[in-house]
């Protein structure tokens, strides 16, 4: 039986989501873990996850994906936590998103702000039902 070996990409894709997750962890951000893999229904997110800053980093019960969601009075921004440039991981700093591979950096709503990243990050469909929030790609 031969062991599969990952690629080069996916071994930097794998190191640059847990350098995510050590960002996340050591920022005063709070983050939420979801229970499970996001589904049909999508995912959900409770409103007392969110901390004072407004800000919640959110990772996938896999550790795959993670998401930044934001907000400001009732409007809710979600985006996912991988640079359009080459699919780094980002890190979470004070008003911008930073992508430590290559520089690019990121308004929280996804705006690209420097490159060399060109597009926006994908954004989450966010709907508020109650005290939780859906959301959906």
């Amino acid at each position: 039986m031969s062991a599969t070996h990952p690629t080069r990409r996916t071994f930097i894709k794998t190191l640059c989501l847990g350098a995510l997750g050590c960002t996340a962890a050591c920022s005063a951000l709070p983050r939420y873990l979801l229970e499970q893999p996001p589904g049909d229904e999508g995912m959900r997110v409770p409103l007392s996850a969110f901390g004072e800053e407004g800000r919640l980093v959110v990772v996938s019960a896999d550790g795959a994906s993670s998401y930044l969601i934001s907000h400001h009075g009732e409007d809710f921004v979600a985006v996912e936590l991988v640079c359009t440039h080459r699919g780094c991981g980002l890190q979470v700093r004070a008003q911008e998103l930073h992508c430590p591979c290559h520089g690019s950096r990121f308004s929280p709503g996804g705006e690209v702000l420097e490159g060399p990243a060109r597009r926006p990050l994908k954004t989450l469909n966010v709907t508020r039902k109650g005290d939780e929030l859906h959301l959906e790609s």
